[in-house]
């Protein structure tokens, strides 16, 4: 369930489920903390960066290099057949890096190789803000690779 080419990680709220973003083009929902997969989502089309659950953690926002948002509506015990694709939007010009909701769930903020900061209304994915565009800097993907697989490892070793 964990290897290296982890590219992102979140729990949902309650603690009880963790999703993992691939470069294998996948996202999965592992129980925590017995590390059970329970769900393996498979639609990218390339290789998957970011994982973000909403607040009430009922929503799974997916982002990678094929530019496009996917939300999954996630249900409360996450089992394989019982989560769905809910939506998807093409949202930016390069690959999606990294996504985060708003604490009342109603935004969900993207960033992506094309330097552009995005804020979409949530649910729906209408763009409602662009933030200039960000200067560029040195990833650090390796490292934040590196973080994702021993967060993984540890939570199945603690089983």
């Amino acid at each position: 369930m964990c290897s290296s080419d982890l590219a992102g990680l979140a729990f949902r709220a309650d603690g009880k489920v963790l999703a993992s973003a691939a470069f294998d083009r996948t996202t999965k929902l592992i129980s925590v903390p017995g590390g059970e997969r329970l769900e393996t989502f498979g639609h990218a089309l390339k290789e998957v960066n970011a994982v973000a659950f909403s607040p009430d953690g009922r929503s799974l926002a997916t982002g990678g290099n094929d530019n496009r948002i996917r939300v999954y509506r996630v249900s409360a015990d996450a089992r394989e057949g019982s989560n769905e694709l809910e939506a998807t939007a093409f949202v930016h010009e390069g690959g999606i890096l990294r996504l985060a909701f708003s604490s009342d769930g109603r935004t969900l903020a993207s960033t992506g190789d094309d330097r552009m900061v995005k804020l979409h209304d949530f649910p729906g994915l209408r763009t409602r803000t662009v933030l200039e565009r960000q200067p560029r800097s040195e990833e650090h993907t390796s490292e934040l690779q590196s973080l994702a697989y021993l967060v993984c490892r540890l939570l199945l070793e603690k089983k």
